[in-house]
């Protein structure tokens, strides 16, 4: 892939490279065909209702509700929405700057999801939203629209857009598992398929009929390339999704199931219990109580 001088995978070489806004707006489309073009800044556009297709280098993606494509600079692109869909859209570059902030470098050198992600140099990406990435961008804009209005500084939108960044790469560590998993070609688009779908019913016979293969056989060649069965593999990454939004979020208990794919709340606390040895709410509260701890030591 060719790098451009504004591309993200460009951002990190230079000491004091920083990102900066563009353009933004929310967008409601029905029967809406963009044609192809490019510019030099990098867009993130994520989708909050309904459904497109985005073409990228002549090929063709399906977005769904709660994804979001991250197009690097001056990557050929167009959009096809067939019914109605409903975006919010960032555009950005990199400018040389004395900052206050962690620049590019500093991400790239401090943080590991980072590193992967500015190395992995992929002319798209596709991240299911499993950072409250969403919610990020949204107050993202609302700063950026007040800031406009009253003339203020861009501390709080400088630091909500390097928090969407960091997001951004540690919802890409999943895309990044799943592209260099091992064997068969149908193991790894069964990772991908999991991995893109786990917060819905998953049913073995429907991934084999989808991936057009026995399900006995995608049984079979899992088992002996990842060392699990198809349905410990869902069910693993189910529980590291919940205890993820049991330590990063405030979304009551009840409702994590339905997050990850699981119909009932009293099974999915059954399972928890049986991964972690703590219910769901003794789990929370001991990392409660494990923050409380270490900002109380900090104080002394």
């Amino acid at each position: 892939m060719r790098v451009y001088k504004n591309s993200l995978y460009y951002s990190h070489k230079s000491e004091n490279q920083h990102p900066k806004i563009n353009a933004y707006y929310f967008k409601e489309m029905r029967e809406y065909d963009m044609m192809c073009h490019m510019h030099e800044e990098v867009e993130i556009m994520y989708l909050m209702e309904g459904s497109c297709l985005v073409g990228c280098n002549e090929e063709w993606i399906e977005l769904v509700k709660g994804e979001c494509i991250l197009i690097d600079s001056c990557t050929p692109h167009k959009l096809e929405v067939s019914h109605r869909a409903r975006i919010l859209n960032l555009e950005f570059n990199f400018l040389e700057a004395d900052a206050p902030f962690p620049s590019m470098k500093d991400l790239f050198r401090d943080n590991e999801a980072m590193k992967k992600l500015l190395e992995s140099r992929s002319s798209y990406l596709v991240v299911k939203d499993s950072e409250n990435i969403l919610s990020i961008m949204k107050d993202l804009v609302f700063e950026l629209d007040y800031q406009q209005s009253v003339d203020r500084t861009s501390l709080m939108t400088d630091l909500l857009f390097r928090q969407l960044l960091l997001k951004m790469a540690s919802a890409a560590e999943d895309v990044f598992k799943y592209k260099n998993t091992p064997g068969h070609p149908y193991v790894r688009d069964t990772v991908r398929y999991i991995h893109e779908h786990y917060d819905q019913s998953l049913q073995i016979g429907h991934i084999a009929q989808v991936l057009k293969v026995h399900p006995t056989y995608l049984q079979r060649i899992f088992k002996q390339a990842i060392g699990t069965t198809i349905i410990e593999y869902v069910t693993s990454l189910r529980m590291n999704k919940a205890a993820i939004l049991l330590r990063k979020t405030t979304i009551p208990i009840i409702d994590i199931a339905s997050y990850i794919g699981i119909s009932s709340s009293q099974y999915f606390s059954v399972l928890f219990k049986k991964y972690y040895h703590l219910s769901p709410a003794s789990y929370r509260r001991d990392v409660y109580t494990e923050k409380l701890n270490e900002q109380t030591n900090d104080l002394h």
